[in-house]
């Protein structure tokens, strides 16, 4: 089954990450034994959204966490 059964226990999710970024932080992506990798997001990525209306250059916080990112890798 792709996916994850309970994604609001996670404790990284897009939302958490894009966070981080925000913040100057960041962590990484789902590898899946499906071959696909994942960002996880829940709820709290409408929370994000909102602080992203005031960040600079909000266009690239997610470029920037997957540039950071793509080698860093949690596997389920």
């Amino acid at each position: 089954m792709l996916g994850i059964r309970q994604p609001d226990e996670l404790s990284a999710t897009l939302a958490s990450n894009l966070q981080k970024i925000i913040l100057d932080k960041g962590e990484g992506i789902i590898k899946c034994d499906e071959g696909v990798d994942l960002l996880p997001s829940n709820i709290q990525i409408s929370a994000t959204e909102v602080n992203l209306v005031n960040t600079m250059s909000r266009e690239t916080v997610l470029k920037t966490y997957l540039q950071d990112t793509k080698k860093v890798m949690i596997i389920y």
